[in-house]
């Protein structure tokens, strides 16, 4: 009898995620463990009936489990300006000028007719601090030990174009666990965006996706814009749109993005700032 089961375990294998192989295993050991088998054929039936209905599952359940990462959903009001629902923000502060809003400029939104926006400025500061930090994060449930692959879309604009090419830099992190920490994430990668276009003179979005492993029931993603040297007078907008976590959801379900309705094609305006 256990032959069967062996060799039915093995057979789904071959076609189970690394995730669902890893509960195979834990399953089969089970089994073996506790003697599940000596109710017989019955047992071996409902057995091959829970990899089916897993297999099953796991396969269906790839979505993305970040919430208005399109920033249709709407915002809301945070000390540090109007952030997307179903996230937050976050600062360095010192000597410099942050901003967060709601931006429908056509030309600055990927999909839809709303995109996050960052500002990073030392308007009026005679010596901004180098290296200040904005950005915004959301905490998701995950399934621990399942891979997930996150994904954005952003555009990068500055009233500075001369310089050095790395003075700005958008990165992506993430931390395990409910309590999310800015300043304690220590796996920031870059996105390798370079190209700055003037602040009134928008262009293309760029694209940037990355894997990894989720290791523990909930993550939380950051995205955050470095603005690296204390430049007097300059200011740098990051618009960031179509941000996606896919992977297994724990709920069945994922958010998908909201249809695009692009905003009719208007003049530069301040975002949530009288034209």
């Amino acid at each position: 009898m256990w032959e069967l089961v062996t060799s039915t375990l093995q057979a789904g294998f071959g076609a189970l995620s690394a995730q669902s192989q890893r509960s195979g295993r834990s399953l089969q050991r089970s089994i073996q463990k506790h003697g599940i088998l000596r109710y017989g054929l019955s047992g071996a039936i409902a057995l091959v009936l829970i990899i089916g209905v897993a297999f099953l599952t796991t396969r269906a359940s790839y979505v993305n489990v970040l919430q208005n990462g399109d920033f249709e959903d709407g915002f809301h009001a945070e000390s540090c300006g109007l952030v997307g629902n179903g996230w937050s923000c976050f600062t360095n502060g010192g000597a410099a000028g942050y901003g967060f809003y709601d931006d429908q400029w056509d030309l600055t939104v990927a999909s839809g007719a709303h995109s996050q926006l960052i500002e990073v400025n030392a308007k009026g500061i005679p010596a901004p601090d180098a290296d200040r930090f904005a950005g915004i994060y959301q905490t998701v449930r995950v399934l621990d030990w399942a891979d997930y692959v996150l994904s954005l879309q952003g555009m990068i604009r500055t009233t500075v174009m001369d310089g050095d090419p790395w003075r700005y830099r958008v990165e992506v992190g993430w931390s395990d666990g409910k309590y999310p920490d800015w300043t304690r994430v220590t796996n920031w990668q870059d996105v390798g965006w370079t190209t700055f276009y003037e602040r009134t003179s928008p262009g293309s979005f760029s694209n940037y996706s990355t894997k990894f492993t989720a290791m523990d029931d909930y993550v939380t993603i950051y995205v955050r814009i470095w603005k690296k040297w204390g430049v007097p007078e300059e200011e740098i907008d990051l618009n960031l749109d179509y941000i996606a976590l896919t992977g297994p959801s724990v709920y069945g379900y994922g958010y998908a993005p909201a249809p695009a309705q692009p905003a009719p094609s208007q003049p530069y305006y301040e975002p949530n700032k009288p034209a």
